[in-house]
Parts: C-alpha cells; sequence; structure tokens
C-alpha cells in the first residue's frame, strides 16, 4: 500500500486543491512578512530588517519600490537570511502586487502570481 501511494504525483492534487507547493508557500510568507513590514503592520526589529533602495540619481526604477539587498556574508546560507531574502524576492514582484491597497488584496494577487508560476497553462 506505502509503494503504491509513493508512486502518484502530488502536483495534479495541489492545482485541484489550489494549493501552492511548499518553495512557493514559504515565498507567500515571506513576502507576506515583508508587506507587512513596509505597512506598519509587522514588529519594529522586522521592519528595521528591510531598507527602500534610494538611488543618488533620478532613475525609471526609483518609482518601483525596490528594497536595498545587503551583502552577505556567509557563503553558504547567508543569503537566507530574512534581511537578504526578503529584499531578492520582493524587487522580483510585479509592480501591482507591491502597490497591493491592502492585505488581503495583496495575498489574493500574490497566490494567483505564484500559482500561474507553479502550474502554467
Amino acid at each position: 500500500m506505502a509503494l503504491m501511494l509513493a508512486s502518484i504525483c502530488i502536483t495534479p492534487v495541489l492545482r485541484n486543491l489550489h494549493w501552492l507547493p511548499v518553495q512557493f508557500r514559504i515565498k507567500f510568507k515571506l513576502l507576506l512578512i515583508t508587506y507587512k513590514a513596509l505597512n506598519g503592520l509587522a514588529p519594529q526589529y522586522v521592519a528595521d530588517l528591510l531598507v527602500l533602495y534610494t538611488s543618488s540619481r533620478s532613475l525609471r526604477s526609483s518609482n518601483k519600490l525596490l528594497l536595498h539587498v545587503p551583502k552577505w556574508k556567509l557563503q553558504t546560507y547567508g543569503h537566507h537570511a530574512f534581511s537578504c531574502a526578503a529584499p531578492i524576492l520582493w524587487n522580483k514582484l510585479p509592480i501591482d502586487i507591491k502597490t497591493s491597497e491592502n492585505i488581503n488584496t495583496f495575498k489574493t494577487r500574490l497566490k494567483t502570481h505564484f500559482y500561474t508560476e507553479a502550474f502554467p497553462a
């Protein structure tokens, strides 16, 4: 019985239930904390880990709500820290998701974005 269950592919089940795969769920939670921190809904110690990117010149990217990605010291796992991983993921998001009016809209848009990435048509 256990051998038979191991051969079943879980992807169609996740798709039918509208559940995100684990790696996308982790990104979702990380970006949700980031959104809360940038909008004053998270503890201050979390918000202090994020710094908005500011350029010394006027660039087209200045209105894209980018975060500064700090350099990490550890070669192997340094980029897994919240202060590094959150800005990397945040900067990859489309602007319409970043500028969501409230948290429910943000969650809906983010889940839709990840769902289309996880299960392309």
